[in-house]
């Protein structure tokens, strides 16, 4: 889907939107590093276990396709196109302004790792991805992205979320096939063989042995077999 192209009227009505939001340069600041911002939440929710190499790990695996789609697309910032317009907006200058503005990087990334660690660590499922709304709406605050790249931004990051999702299920039938079969083996009955003088017990004695699982015979059942046969026939 391709943003409204500069210089149009969607992309003025854009800008106008942009204005209405009240600036928040705290706010801004605080979303800006999507990997504190996920850590802090992670802290406040108590997640004593929280595995910070897993939204670095993310942010590294997606920064390509993004970075590709922003150079494809080409969309100037909000500030460059209000100028085009005739239109002041200030906006939050900050680093990670320096690409171009569709998608939204942070929309992307946001909603990926929210979803991510929101599958690791359930208890604070909400908590993340309100972190991740947070961190899509917080550029839209800066004046750093138009609505539609922050859209785009986050229908990405969950088209990216269901991939890996996919791909995890896909190996787990393998890993579930092995450690049944392991299972299996484990529950499997062993039969025991033959030792001493229960090569000299009746035939259908013999044969019950070897049916019988090593695990459930008896006691009572080992003990009758130490027994002779014509001991047991004098019982009888």
């Amino acid at each position: 889907m391709k943003p409204p192209a500069d210089n149009t009227y969607d992309a003025m009505q854009e800008v106008k939107e942009l204005k209405k939001i009240p600036l928040n340069k705290k706010f801004v600041k605080d979303y800006d590093n999507i990997e504190g911002a996920f850590k802090k939440t992670a802290k406040e929710q108590g997640v004593e276990d929280y595995d910070k190499n897993i939204a670095a790990k993310l942010i590294k695996d997606s920064a390509p396709v993004i970075l590709e789609l922003k150079k494809h697309f080409g969309r100037p910032r909000p500030k460059v196109s209000a100028k085009k317009m005739n239109i002041q907006m200030k906006d939050v200058e900050m680093d990670s302004m320096k690409t171009a503005s569709y998608p939204s990087g942070h929309s992307v990334q946001g909603v990926l790792i929210g979803k991510v660690l929101g599958d690791k660590y359930p208890k604070a499922k909400s908590a993340f991805n309100k972190t991740a709304e947070n961190i899509s709406y917080s550029r839209r605050v800066a004046r750093a992205h138009y609505k539609s790249d922050s859209k785009m931004g986050e229908k990405l990051g969950n088209s990216m979320y269901k991939h890996i999702k996919q791909n995890k299920m896909k190996k787990a039938p393998a890993k579930m096939k092995k450690k049944s079969m392991a299972k299996m083996a484990k529950k499997s009955p062993v039969k025991k063989p033959l030792t001493g003088k229960q090569g000299s017990l009746p035939k259908e004695l013999k044969d019950a042995i070897l049916a019988a699982p090593a695990k459930m015979l008896k006691p009572s059942a080992m003990k009758m077999m130490k027994k002779s046969p014509s001991k047991m026939m004098k019982k009888k």
